[in-house]
């Protein structure tokens, strides 16, 4: 956690949103409610229809029923189980429209597992290093004299550990 995983995922988001039909970023819970989340998506679609239901295989459905002929980009973030990855991804359907799904997680086999054990997928971010850390923080810190509170900014740096959030 605090590596950066959801900030690089936010930033392609919208660099890259643009170039689809629809575009959908959702944050999951460690132990997700899959109608409340499934029902998050279908709100960010603005599907036409309202889904009332009680079943997860129909909101599933509605989704994969709206994105059949659509080019669409989904950023799911923060994916704890492969269980939970296996039941969401029922909603996007291969429909040869060019389509992409970005998932973050912080367990490794999460990851692979979102890309159906294709490693050359899986993109694994490291913290920073000590240079990168150092104008990171200096940028943040903004126009300020430094010097005085140079030794204490390098135990701040070091607390950080290479963590772009801490």
């Amino acid at each position: 956690g605090g590596v950066g995983k959801t900030t690089l995922a936010n930033q392609v988001y919208h660099e890259l949103g643009g170039q689809y039909d629809c575009k959908v970023f959702v944050s999951i819970s460690q132990r997700p409610n899959m109608m409340k989340l499934l029902g998050r998506i279908i709100k960010k679609l603005k599907m036409p229809q309202a889904t009332h239901t009680d079943e997860v295989q129909d909101l599933i459905d509605s989704i994969r029923e709206y994105l059949r002929e659509k080019r669409y980009f989904f950023v799911i973030d923060d994916i704890w189980d492969e269980s939970v990855w296996g039941i969401i991804r029922c909603a996007f359907p291969e429909n040869q429209q060019g389509s992409k799904v970005i998932t973050t997680t912080r367990i490794e086999m999460v990851a692979k597992a979102t890309c159906n054990f294709q490693h050359e997928f899986v993109y694994k971010m490291s913290p920073l290093d000590d240079q990168n850390s150092r104008k990171l923080f200096f940028s943040r810190v903004g126009q300020v004299d430094l010097q005085p509170l140079e030794e204490i900014s390098i135990e701040i740096l070091k607390k950080c550990g290479g963590l772009p959030f801490a």
